[in-house]
């Protein structure tokens, strides 16, 4: 959960943990983890969710689709399913019958083309929706370079419409003067408050 390495079963403080709370408890090797764990939670986890797909009305699994940058400056392409289901076996009938799940994420080069971009999201598609017999229904995202590879292609997309509008705003807000002389004193003020303990105590 806190993204440790496998390594960190060697880490001699953690051993040394393990061994005063639970003496006659052997921990597993590194490889334990990356090769029979991990991978067989990951397998489970696909095959409920693949078994939630299938309950989809009419058999479509639209996505969502986007490019984010790591701290590490990598980035990394994902995709995300969306699909409705009215009778599903998950949970209790409920008002929201909206279903989603992470599908995949996937390290890409920052000097990224289109084609690369389309032979991973194919090969996604492939192994989660067509080869059970479900349909690609419409991709949603708000890059451009995803958008323009799937026009290009055999599958719908359409802009994100908030990303749409939180660019519409920001234009706007940049064509105003004014609400840029506002934003700049309120961000000096929120920096001149952040700063001090006794404006701080004030606001408080």
């Amino acid at each position: 959960l806190d993204l440790q390495p496998y390594s960190f079963v060697d880490n001699v403080g953690f051993n040394r943990l393990l061994e005063y709370l639970k003496p006659q408890y052997s921990l597993p090797a590194p490889s334990y983890f990356s090769r029979t764990a991990i991978p067989g939670m990951y397998d489970n986890v696909k095959q409920i969710i693949m078994s939630h797909l299938k309950e989809a009305e009419s058999g479509v699994i639209h996505f969502t689709s986007g490019i984010w940058m790591s701290n590490q400056t990598r980035e990394y392409l994902t995709l995300t399913a969306h699909w409705v289901s009215f009778e599903s076996s998950a949970r209790p009938r409920c008002d929201d019958h909206h279903c989603s799940a992470l599908l995949d994420v996937s390290q890409v080069d920052c000097d990224y083309i289109g084609n690369s971009i389309q032979k991973q999201l194919e090969c996604w598609w492939e192994a989660w929706v067509t080869s059970t017999g479900l349909q690609v229904g419409i991709t949603v995202t708000d890059n451009p370079s995803i958008g323009k590879t799937l026009s290009e292609g055999e599958h719908s997309s359409v802009q994100c419409f908030s990303h749409t509008v939180n660019l519409i705003v920001s234009e706007a807000i940049k064509s105003q003067r004014m609400v840029q002389n506002l934003l700049s004193l309120a961000r000096k003020i929120c920096e001149r408050v952040h700063r001090s303990p006794k404006a701080k105590e004030k606001l408080a």
